[in-house]
């Protein structure tokens, strides 16, 4: 376990977002221009990683877990339409939706069932059991296309 872990910090580069390190930057730009590759990799980990960590593994292992965790989060949400920010303290809802698409990228008709997916993964917990509380879910893009059905 922990040659895969070197290997996997090895290969993301670092979240510090620190532009002084030349190769950092061309790995951050390789994920950025290859989003299907970021998107494989952390469905293929993360739920392996989460389990690792809640296995009760050793404080090193659960640290490189958690930091592989980190870096991939940071580089799906980099790529991604949409971004998750907690509500504010005195906020009386569990969960908000935003919807700051610019023009017709989806028809608005979509919107409504992407906010109750959402909404439904929030409450059921949808990788670990536990509802995720507190939560606002800001879509930023997206895209449709029309599927011809025979």
């Amino acid at each position: 376990m922990h040659e895969v872990l070197k290997l996997l910090i090895q290969l993301l580069p670092v979240v510090s977002r620190n532009q002084e390190v030349p190769l950092a930057v061309e790995k951050e730009a390789f994920l950025v221009t290859h989003p299907d590759l970021v998107e494989k990799f952390g469905n293929d980990l993360l739920h392996v990683l989460i389990q690792v960590v809640d296995s009760g593994v050793d404080l090193y292992i659960c640290y490189g877990c958690l930091s592989v965790v980190d870096k991939l989060l940071y580089y799906i949400l980099m790529v991604s339409c949409w971004y998750i920010k907690p509500l504010p303290a005195e906020s009386e809802m569990k969960f908000e939706f935003e919807n700051m698409i610019i023009g017709q990228a989806i028809p608005s008709n979509f919107i409504l069932h992407i906010e109750k997916c959402f909404m439904e993964a929030a409450n059921s917990g949808f990788l670990i059991g536990f509802p995720v509380e507190n939560i606002c879910v800001v879509m930023t893009d997206g895209a449709s296309h029309v599927v011809v059905m025979t």
